[in-house]
């Protein structure tokens, strides 16, 4: 078997095992990330992997099954120029949903930003009119001396 028969061969494999629904999943050895590693005796403290969308998982799937179509393809050169053109649309394309989900982030970034600014401004303008309030609070004369002294504190800080 030649070399690149041998590599699609491994790529195929890969994907069908993507494919089949994992045992893994459901074991409770593998469910719990501080459960006993067989093998060691030891705990297995691996954080959990992050969740998948299903859509992102369908991609990667076809991205593989068609990178090891491509690499399967020699004696077919005409499937293997299509199969080049379509991993490389494919790849623009995982990249274009990247920058938009970046362009989303950074949308809702603004927004957040902006909202935080308000309240830092009415935050602000609060501040300004207890610092007023308590000034004058402590300029009467007929209030208690240790009232006085906290209103001064109060002003000072603000």
């Amino acid at each position: 078997m030649s070399g690149f028969a041998k590599k699609a061969k491994i790529k195929a494999g890969r994907l069908v095992d993507k494919l089949r629904p994992s045992s893994r999943a459901e074991s409770p050895a593998h469910s719990d990330p501080t459960s006993l590693v067989p093998s060691t005796g030891r705990h297995n403290y691996a954080e959990p992997a992050p969740p998948q969308k299903a859509g992102a998982t369908t991609v990667s799937v076809v991205h593989e099954f068609l990178e090891a179509a491509r690499d399967g393809s020699d004696l077919c050169l005409p499937l293997k120029a299509a199969l080049v053109g379509a991993v490389k649309i494919l790849e623009i394309c995982e990249a274009r949903s990247d920058l938009l989900l970046c362009t989303k982030k950074l949308t809702v970034l603004k927004q957040r930003t902006a909202e935080i600014k308000d309240q830092y401004n009415v935050l602000a303008s609060r501040l300004t009119h207890l610092a007023a309030v308590t000034d004058a609070l402590s300029k009467r004369s007929h209030l208690d001396p240790n009232l006085k002294q906290r209103l001064e504190n109060i002003a000072a800080c603000v």
